[in-house]
C-alpha cells in the first residue's frame, strides 16, 4: 500500500499475508520503504509516443528500508546516494 506520496517522497508498506514461499511474505511481516529526494533534475520523458513530458529525478536521494517480523525490526538499512523518480497520478497509485 502507499502510505504518503508528495513531491518529493513516498512511502510504502506491504505487508505479508501468505505463508512465506519463495516470492511472499509470511502473516506478521511487513516491509516498509521510504523515499526522500531534495535535489531534483528535469529530464526529458515520452508522452504518447513523443518525447514532450519532464519528469523530475534525483541523484541524491535518500532512502530506507525496514523488515519487521510482529513489529519487532529485523533489518534496517538505508543509503544516500540513490536514484529516484516519483512519476504518476496519485489517485491511481
Amino acid at each position: 500500500t502507499i502510505d504518503s506520496f508528495t513531491e518529493d517522497s513516498v512511502c510504502i508498506s506491504i505487508v505479508g499475508r501468505g505463508s512465506g514461499g519463495k516470492d511472499s511474505l509470511k502473516k506478521g511481516e511487513l516491509v516498509r520503504v521510504r523515499a526522500f529526494r531534495e535535489s531534483v533534475g528535469l529530464l526529458m520523458a515520452p508522452q504518447t509516443g513523443s518525447m514532450d513530458r519532464r519528469i523530475g529525478e534525483s541523484i541524491d536521494a535518500e532512502i530506507h528500508v525496514e523488515f519487521l517480523r510482529d513489529g519487532k525490526a529485523l533489518y534496517e538499512g538505508k543509503t544516500l546516494n540513490s536514484g529516484l523518480e516519483i512519476v504518476g497520478d496519485r489517485n491511481e497509485l
